[in-house]
């Protein structure tokens, strides 16, 4: 199953993204996950691009019926009966508008797994929670996958950064270090394939 995992990187108008990483990533590691298999997916969750972008294709195309405003789009976004394993703050709403949510994506977490690690995280004050993004929604389609950057492989407890498999450099190696000083057991890269 698909979920995405939200945190108010920018509280206080700061950039919190270096303690937000490390804090999920820990937690991973520390969950120590052994039947996990799973791409994730991280960037900032972009309702603001996506309110602009729906505003354009209904000026483009008159049989979208929506009414683009903030309200509407977040309020599908949100629709409850579509999500159904959710622990999302009233918090999350507020930072989509206003400051801004960093999220993480799994691609395949089971739903024990999904539980387990939202609870792990729960303590933390940037943690906004977690859902479980309704597949056949477009909007859940594009703030989880289409505006989402690829980055990691999760294996139990191993961890692979994406790269593109033709230049080196485009190997992070500082990340790598950090990842495996956080407490995975193996930390490597693996070629992003599309």
């Amino acid at each position: 199953m698909i979920v995405a995992y939200h945190f108010d990187a920018y509280r206080y108008l700061k950039n919190h993204y270096g303690y937000v990483f490390d804090t999920f990533f820990s937690t991973l590691a520390a969950c120590k996950f052994t039947g996990i298999n799973s791409h994730i997916l991280s960037g900032d969750l972009q309702l603001h691009r996506l309110i602009e972008d729906i505003a354009s294709l209904k000026s483009d195309n008159d049989s979208i019926s929506m009414d683009v405003t903030a309200e509407n789009v977040i309020s599908t976004w949100l629709k409850r009966d579509w999500i159904h394993l959710h622990t999302l703050r009233d918090a999350a709403v507020d930072a989509a508008c206003n400051t801004g949510v960093y999220v993480f994506c799994f691609s395949d977490i089971s739903r024990t797994d999904a539980r387990t690690l939202d609870r792990h995280l729960y303590g933390n004050d940037l943690y906004l929670g977690y859902m479980a993004p309704k597949a056949n929604s477009r909007i859940h389609w594009a703030l989880y996958s289409h505006y989402l950057n690829p980055g990691y492989h999760v294996v139990g407890n191993s961890l692979y950064l994406l790269w593109d498999g033709f230049d080196e450099s485009s190997k992070d190696y500082t990340e790598s270090e950090e990842l495996r000083n956080i407490g995975f057991a193996n930390v490597d890269f693996e070629v992003q394939l599309d």
